[in-house]
């Protein structure tokens, strides 16, 4: 075996264990961004806070992130921002039960 079959078996290890380590990360992420949305879409059909009004607040607060912080948590503020403007009308949670009303 050669140094570059050898080199290719070493990399293709660390890539295989560093997709394993990142893939729980992302999903986290992904899950907390999706729990998000879900918040603002109930807040919204509770009449609480709009989905425009919540798009625009989180486009501000994305807007106002210092340099270092836009590439990260600007891309996670987006992805929700994008994910609220992509929900259909009605309510996901259905009818609010009678211990809120």
């Amino acid at each position: 075996m050669d140094d570059g079959a050898v080199a290719r078996i070493v990399a293709d290890l660390i890539d295989a264990q560093i997709e394993a380590k990142l893939k729980p990360i992302v999903g986290m992420i992904v899950g907390l961004e999706t729990a998000f949305v879900h918040m603002f879409n109930i807040l919204d059909h509770r009449g609480v806070m709009t989905r425009q009004a919540a798009i625009v607040s989180l486009q501000a607060t994305r807007e106002a992130l210092p340099a270092n912080a836009v590439a990260d948590v600007g891309m996670v503020l987006r992805q929700i921002e994008l994910g609220l403007a992509s929900l259909p009308q009605e309510d996901p949670a259905g009818p609010p039960p009678s211990t809120l009303n």
